[in-house]
């Protein structure tokens, strides 16, 4: 039986978005393999096929304390010869780590980590193994995010348990940016392959989860095989990656939105003190009072008129904090130049961001592998203390 490449692999875009434009990397494998059905037959076919893809290329089996193997493909593990398959079929040289839920003949999935070297590394669960389970119950009061809401689509006890298992993973000081912010669901984005959306408009922010959200489960997991967690997980955790860096610029609107509030009642009051002076005989506002009043009138439209100015300074500020601010320059500083984690962190460096902070809460191990600055920048909370630096 000979393998036909065209029939055992099948690349989509991950949850969190396409592919991105092609960069140096190394990059974790975000690209979701759909695998179709498979029998003992194609086991015993890839067996022979296998080896003679990799020529000379060395394979090492790694066990849960890391410890490798040299070992000839054709002896891999079942679950570890496919996913060693599936990830020299992808022909990316710049993915350098994939992780994949193998289906075998009988219809189980297995977790396997695939890594690209020199060599290749191929790290199996020991067999079938549990995923987390979540708590779909009550989520807005044990994380004190905003209300759930339904728009065209429903909240499934699945999707709950996923948000449940991505909002545990924050520290505290991480859930409390989304404080108050409102969870949506909708059946689809802009793009139909769009998991999920932070939004944020001056103070107002949600976080929209489309029905794609899940799709990826199926075929792929994020974490150690023996530990894995639903790559769903994954990508709300890159939301969650938004509103961290976008923090202090909605801080900053909110604080524009009611300084905006009072200058309005002002406004209104000014007004009315207008129309009243101006409704008066002309003869009563020739007196000494009322000429007080006049000059009070007028400084008050001069403080408003400052007041606005004031505004309109706050807010071009608030949008440079927006479009990059302390974040996402503290993490360009620890990133130093290298490649985005993934392929679709290079789109920019605030997705660059988003990227590596899932990695971060869902695959340390990975995050380090990857980007070891990155990994200790997020370790040490400088992603926290750029959000609210100290006085200078």
């Amino acid at each position: 039986m000979r393998l036909s490449p065209a029939l055992l692999v099948s690349l989509l875009a991950g949850a969190c978005g396409g592919p991105g434009p092609q960069a140096k990397g190394p990059f974790y494998d975000t690209q979701v393999v759909r695998q179709p059905d498979v029998d003992e037959g194609h086991f015993k076919a890839l067996r022979v096929e296998l080896p003679k893809r990799l020529g000379e290329t060395p394979v090492e089996l790694e066990a849960v304390s890391g410890a490798r193997k040299k070992l000839d493909p054709a002896l891999l593990p079942p679950a570890a010869l496919q996913a060693l398959w599936l990830a020299v079929e992808s022909g990316d040289a710049a993915g350098v780590e994939l992780d994949v839920l193998v289906r075998l003949p009988d219809d189980s999935r297995v977790p396997v980590t695939v890594r690209r070297g020199p060599g290749w590394v191929v790290r199996p669960a020991s067999g079938k193994v549990p995923f987390p389970r979540g708590n779909a119950d009550a989520l807005p009061a044990r994380w004190g995010i905003g209300a759930l809401q339904s728009e065209g689509a429903a909240w499934s006890p699945r999707a709950l348990e996923v948000a449940d298992l991505a909002l545990a993973r924050l520290s505290p000081a991480e859930r409390k940016v989304l404080a108050g912010v409102p969870f949506i669901r909708r059946p689809r984005g802009e793009q139909a392959d769009m998991g999920a959306l932070y939004v944020q408009n001056t103070c107002a922010a949600q976080v929209l989860v489309f029905d794609s959200a899940l799709h990826a489960d199926a075929d792929q997991f994020v974490g150690e095989p023996e530990a894995p967690l639903q790559s769903s997980a994954r990508t709300f955790l890159h939301e969650f990656g938004h509103a961290l860096h976008n923090h202090p610029g909605r801080e900053a609107w909110c604080t524009i939105d009611r300084a905006q509030n009072a200058l309005a009642r002002r406004v209104t009051d000014l007004n009315l003190r207008g129309q009243r002076f101006n409704a008066r005989p002309e003869s009563a506002r020739r007196g000494p009072e009322a000429q007080r009043e006049a000059r009070a009138l007028d400084a008050e439209i001069e403080a408003v008129e400052r007041a606005g100015k004031a505004l309109e300074a706050d807010a071009r500020r608030a949008l440079e904090l927006v479009e990059r601010g302390p974040v996402l320059e503290a993490y360009a500083r620890a990133l130093g130049g290298r490649s985005a984690p993934t392929r679709y962190g290079t789109v920019s460096l605030a997705e660059s961001f988003a990227e590596s902070f899932s990695l971060f809460r869902s695959d340390p191990a990975a995050l380090r592998r990857l980007l070891p600055s990155v990994s200790a920048f997020f370790e040490r909370n400088e992603h926290l203390r750029a959000m609210d630096p100290p006085d200078a």
